[in-house]
């Protein structure tokens, strides 16, 4: 609750902002905030005060944190609302955020509410005084890393506990499913994938062969799966069976086992090489190239593409990773499974997919998956076709840029030319 006593006069104006990469530095004017102080007993300092919170809401883990896009865009934001959050609660007599109970929180946003948008005669747009309320919900989750500025949830049962289950915000795949995720990854894209690619090709010529005599495509399916039938999997070492079940009775069956061999292509080279999502789907055939060491003895693989963090395609910049034998397997895959879409599609992209289910038909609509396809295709399709086991009780949720996070946190990025290699200040 306020405190009693006279309104605080802040008038303090941002003058400017400088910063760099993820550390900004907010710079202020401080007039009359005496009577204020975000930490409660001390020398209020506005330079001092805000941006630590703001740095923190912008490069620390989620939940704690805004989505930065860009970055001085949302610095600048962020500064911005809690310059008026400052300034509602001097005029309402508060002295430290400590006193914002769920009350005033209602109350700030009510007076939000109040005040003219930046259309003449309108007030505050939803989505503006969203934000706000996003601020609030931002300063009670960072009373746990700050609890000189803790507040009262300001929205009691609407911000779950975000331990386990903002389990796909943390900043890494835990070892306990990273381990078993690569390893079956790692598993899949040797002798299972030359099995499944061998079927997918020896469907397909049948399928093929069908629609050239004329055969509709429903029969021409038919055909197909007699043509496989008699097909087996091998029984891989150390295992006492079959690495899967036969026959195989169905051209989507076909279909399933070739995207299952897909997702661990992007499996091992998202976690092993630290890719970003985008440049994993904007990988070309021939992208492993090999360089020689500077004396001629030795000869290193290395994954080219193109380097597209916060850069529209045509921006992109060339880039090489490291590829280590694993990927290199992973890309020889991937070109094999991935031939007959680029042929028929005239593209040269790796990871192309198609619509359909089944084989490729003369009409297939083939393209580049959309993000949230693969992050489906990882939790409802992969984890369970590899036994994808629990964490803490619970499934875990992948996403496509935990492989980044992963490889940063086993690449021992703590250093500081590893973090610039990844571009990121708090990768750990």
């Amino acid at each position: 609750m306020p405190i009693s006593g006279p309104p605080s006069a802040i008038r303090a104006n941002a003058e400017g902002w400088s910063g760099s990469g993820n550390n900004p530095t907010i710079i202020i004017c401080e007039r009359d905030t005496q009577n204020f102080c975000p930490w409660a007993g001390r020398p209020f300092s506005f330079s001092v005060a805000c941006p630590p919170i703001a740095a923190s809401c912008l490069t620390g883990s989620e939940p704690y944190k805004l989505r930065m896009t860009p970055i001085k865009c949302q610095a600048t934001r962020v500064f911005n609302m809690q310059r008026t959050l400052i300034r509602w609660m001097a005029a309402q007599g508060y002295r430290s955020f400590a006193d914002l109970d769920r009350d005033g929180s209602d109350r700030f946003l009510a007076a939000m509410a109040q005040r003219p948008g930046s259309k003449p005669g309108k007030a505050l747009s939803a989505m503006t005084l969203q934000h706000y309320a996003n601020l609030l919900t931002l300063l009670y989750l960072q009373g746990s890393k700050f609890p000189e500025v803790a507040i009262d949830d300001p929205f009691p049962g609407t911000v779950p506990p975000f331990v386990r289950r903002d389990r796909g915000w943390l900043p890494y795949t835990p070892d306990a499913v990273a381990v078993p995720l690569v390893s079956a990854a790692l598993r899949l894209i040797e002798q299972p994938a030359d099995e499944v690619i061998a079927l997918q090709t020896q469907a397909q010529v049948a399928y093929d062969d069908a629609l050239a005599r004329g055969i509709s495509q429903t029969k021409a399916g038919f055909v197909a799966t007699d043509a496989i039938r008699e097909f087996t999997f091998s029984t891989l070492s150390g295992e006492e069976s079959p690495w899967h079940e036969a026959p195989v009775t169905s051209t989507k069956q076909v279909r399933y086992l070739a995207d299952r061999i897909y997702d661990a292509c992007f499996v091992v080279i998202a976690y092993l090489v630290g890719a970003r999502v985008s440049e994993i789907l904007g990988l070309q055939v021939g992208c492993i190239e090999q360089h020689s060491s500077g004396d001629g003895s030795e000869s290193f693989a290395y994954l080219a593409g193109r380097f597209t963090r916060r850069r529209v395609a045509s921006m992109a910049k060339a880039h090489r990773w490291v590829a280590s034998a694993p990927v290199e397997r992973a890309v020889l895959v991937i070109e094999q499974l991935t031939a007959r879409l680029r042929a028929q599609s005239g593209r040269s992209e790796l990871f192309l997919v198609m619509a359909s289910t089944g084989l490729v038909g003369p009409a297939a609509r083939i393209n580049l998956p959309i993000v949230s396809t693969i992050i489906r295709r990882l939790n409802d399709l992969f984890a369970p076709f590899i036994g994808l086991p629990d964490h803490e009780g619970e499934p875990w949720h992948l996403n496509t840029h935990q492989g980044r996070k992963t490889f940063a946190r086993l690449s021992a990025c703590a250093t500081a030319p590893a973090r610039m290699r990844f571009r990121r200040t708090s990768v750990m």
